[in-house]
Formats: C-alpha cells, sequence, structure tokens
C-alpha cells in the first residue's frame, strides 16, 4: 500500500514524505537550479505519488512543482507506472510512442519482445 512504502521509505532514506504540494513549491531546491542529483528530488517525487489517485495526477503534480520538473515528473511517474490500478493510460503511452524517434521504437519493440519472451 502507499502508507507501507511511504512508511519504508521514510524510515529506510529519513525522507520527509508529509509535506503538501503547496508547502513544496515555496521550499523546493531545484526550483531555481538544475541538478544531475536525484536525491534532491526523491522525495519529492514520491510525494507527487502518494498525493494523487491517477497517472495523469502524479505528473501533474510534479509538474506544478516546477524546477526540474522533468527529472522529477520522470521519477514520479516511474512510481505511478508500476502502481496497480495507476498505470500509465493507453491515449498518454500512445501518444508518446508517436512521438518517438524510429531508433527509439526500435530498441522499445525489441525490449518489449525480450520482455515477453522471459
Amino acid at each position: 500500500t502507499k502508507q507501507e512504502v511511504k512508511t519504508f521509505v521514510e524510515n529506510t532514506f529519513g525522507y520527509n514524505l508529509n509535506q503538501t504540494l503547496d508547502k513544496i513549491r515555496k521550499t523546493y531546491p531545484l526550483k531555481e537550479k538544475f541538478s544531475l542529483h536525484c536525491d534532491k528530488c526523491a522525495s519529492e517525487a514520491i510525494t507527487c505519488w502518494l498525493l494523487a489517485d491517477s497517472f495523469e495526477e502524479v505528473i501533474r503534480n510534479a509538474v506544478s512543482l516546477g524546477g526540474d520538473s522533468d527529472t522529477l515528473a520522470a521519477m514520479a511517474g516511474a512510481i505511478a507506472g508500476a502502481t496497480p490500478g495507476m498505470e500509465i493510460p493507453e491515449e498518454i503511452g500512445t501518444k508518446c510512442y508517436q512521438l518517438l524517434p524510429d531508433d527509439l521504437k526500435t530498441v522499445m519493440l525489441q525490449f518489449m519482445y525480450y520482455l515477453q519472451k522471459k
């Protein structure tokens, strides 16, 4: 459950997952600068997931925080996509696939084929 994940992450990594999105928006460390360190936004990504009921809401939460929102949305979206009942909606997946260059489409299809054989 989300509560079990929250408790585990808080106890294991010491993250504060009790903040509201409004509170994060005021104090988000990457709001003004970019960082390659995902530990600077991991707790925020998890919070975006905890406070959402759908994949799209998770992404909207992440983007709404500003700053390095592509990294934040990628992390939060990956968590959501792996959550039963919160999978990536088909229309979003289809649109993203259409935007990929052909070489990446090939790699993706090869990877999906590989996974199906397992």
